[in-house]
């Protein structure tokens, strides 16, 4: 049984519009080609949804018309010129910025000292609707169907174990790191996500 799939993939192919609740997770990098930009953060989104009435394009991404719950973190590397800003007053167009003060993250260091995790103690809450952007160059957008009636034990350790993966290979953290990261990361979710009280089969992957 598939568990995830690339989110254009899953648009172009038609599949996404099917899927009445899910996970989305995006890791947007820095731009490591421009000189002021390559020591910039990795912004870490999951979107929890479900009830999903339409899904329509927009300008640079996707439009749902659902609730949704957007949980974020961040890893910044220790060199990040622009630490000491307030998440919530960096430029919108910069990796850096989420709505979020430092006083409402909890922040911690990996062990070696090289980055600063923050991992905000709320949600964005979305009511009725949120959009998810295209990836650009270096960003990843995960779709993680729910294969399993058994969200909490059995979903979400999975995309956990799949989080800490991609972790490693971005952001090239070492592999306790990346695995501690995902883990408190999906803490967040399963704590804050929207819940599915009847698991339909449209939530559901498709058959191979």
């Amino acid at each position: 049984m598939q568990k995830a799939m690339f989110l254009t993939e899953s648009y172009r192919k038609g599949i996404l519009s099917e899927i009445d609740a899910g996970y989305i997770l995006t890791v947007n990098v820095p731009d490591m080609t421009h000189i002021q930009r390559k020591f910039d953060p990795y912004r870490i989104e999951m979107v929890s949804y479900s009830g999903v009435r339409s899904i329509h394009p927009v300008e640079g991404g996707l439009k749902f018309n659902s609730a949704g719950m957007k949980i974020l973190c961040m890893v910044e590397p220790t060199n990040y010129p622009g630490r000491h800003i307030e998440p919530a007053f960096r430029s919108t167009k910069t990796t850096g910025h989420m709505p979020f003060r430092l006083k409402e993250c909890e922040i911690t260091l990996t062990s070696n000292d090289k980055f600063r995790v923050l991992l905000p103690n709320k949600p964005i809450e979305c009511i009725d609707s949120f959009t998810i952007e295209f990836p650009r160059k270096g960003d990843v957008s995960v779709l993680y169907f729910i294969f399993n009636d058994n969200i909490n034990e059995v979903v979400l350790p999975y995309i956990a174990q799949n989080v800490g993966n991609i972790l490693r290979s971005i952001v090239n953290l070492p592999t306790a790191e990346a695995t501690r990261i995902s883990r408190d990361f999906l803490s967040n979710v399963e704590r804050f996500q929207v819940p599915v009280r009847n698991l339909s089969p449209i939530s559901q992957p498709p058959p191979p």
